[in-house]
């Protein structure tokens, strides 16, 4: 069936199906008539669309309708947020109980006590402490054995044979027996093993150059 031109008010005629009738152009899309065969569907539309205009001017259907926008905008940032917090904690790095259990499966990480430990240099400080005031000939003798240091066999050996056991006989130039002997034997061994240890060095190193020179010639 062929297309028949229709008016709009004083607008140039368009090309419709037939029956068909458009309103002025300045009439809203709720007043304009419709010309063919009412039928459910088309009421249907018209009855929805005039609803829809008719809401559409109403204040409160207006701010229900940006609430629900607006609902819908912070349900979605917050599933963005919740995503991007969960990428975040995959990519974290790991806790110290995680690195802690990845280390004891790796050999060498585990903790271990020490295979040595000096009874001597545990035992000093408590032996110091105790006779702190014991001592008034040389009072950095208890002192050294607190705090260590490296001129401790001076203030030692200077005190040597300079000094009262007794008490009573001086006791501006006294010095506890034990403390003294303590500190002088600590001091002596140390020296003696340090010896020691240099002359095996020097017998080792001798006696290694005297075999590879042996097995050159």
């Amino acid at each position: 069936m062929p297309d028949v031109p229709v008016t709009c008010g004083e607008e140039p005629g368009v090309h419709l199906y037939p029956s068909v009738t458009l309103g002025p152009v300045n009439t809203s899309l709720a007043e304009r008539e419709l010309s063919w065969n009412p039928t459910p569907l088309t009421e249907t539309v018209k009855e929805l669309v005039i609803f829809y205009e008719s809401a559409s001017r109403n204040p409160e259907f207006r701010r229900e309708q940006e609430g629900m926008l607006n609902s819908a905008h912070i349900a979605r940032n917050q599933q963005d947020m919740s995503k991007a917090f969960n990428k975040a904690s995959q990519d974290a790095p790991p806790s110290y109980e995680e690195a802690r259990q990845e280390g004891q499966g790796i050999k060498g990480l585990d903790a271990q006590p020490p295979m040595y430990t000096d009874p001597e240099s545990q035992r000093a400080p408590p032996i110091g402490s105790l006779y702190f005031n014991d001592c008034p000939a040389e009072w950095r003798i208890p002192l050294y054995l607190i705090v260590g240091g490296s001129v401790g066999n001076v203030i030692i050996y200077r005190t040597y044979g300079h000094f009262s056991p007794d008490k009573t006989v001086s006791p501006y130039n006294y010095c506890d027996q034990t403390l003294f002997d303590y500190a002088f034997w600590l001091t002596t061994s140390f020296y003696i093993l340090l010896g020691t240890s240099c002359c095996c060095i020097c017998f080792c190193g001798c006696l290694a150059s005297l075999l590879g020179g042996d097995k050159a010639t």
